[in-house]
């Protein structure tokens, strides 16, 4: 898998997990860590079963975004200087990013600018069909076509 993340990014991650729990690392930090999208992130984003809520330090902000209990799936267990961090697997994290940023058309999808090559490389479509499968939404499904257009255009 690709990842590039820094030391910090990673203290950063294990961070947000103490800060808010249950948690684990989404959306924008995911994605960046495992290379889908070419920004790096200044901020660490999870996701919560828990009310939404922002902390700011004077080092990082930490934003965690709600979903409900039935989507808490999907992640894995980062080691990281003898600690676990709880990061979503690629697949969720784009599912996750697409079910609480809700691009509907395929402009708003190009806005993601996902890293088409490294997606083709690391995204399993079977693991992301079963997750979407979980979400049970049309919206879903129609926003994760577009997904796979642009991916495959």
């Amino acid at each position: 898998m690709l990842h590039r993340s820094t030391e910090r990014e990673l203290f950063f991650f294990l961070a947000a997990g103490k800060i808010y729990k249950p948690a684990y690392v989404s959306l924008e930090s995911a994605l960046s860590y495992y290379g889908l999208i070419p920004e790096g992130v200044f901020s660490v984003t999870a996701v919560t079963t828990n009310n939404t809520a922002t902390y700011h330090s004077k080092l990082c902000s930490f934003y965690f975004r709600h979903i409900k209990a039935s989507l808490f799936f999907g992640y894995g267990l980062l080691k990281y200087n003898g600690f676990v961090v709880n990061m979503a697997e690629p697949e969720k994290a784009l599912l996750d990013y697409l079910y609480l940023h809700k691009p509907n058309t395929l402009e708003a999808i190009s806005a993601m600018r996902i890293n088409k090559i490294n997606a083709k490389e690391l995204l399993d479509n079977s693991k992301m069909n079963s997750f979407l499968a979980l979400f049970e939404s049309k919206a879903m499904d129609r926003r994760y076509e577009l997904l796979i257009k642009y991916i495959n255009d």
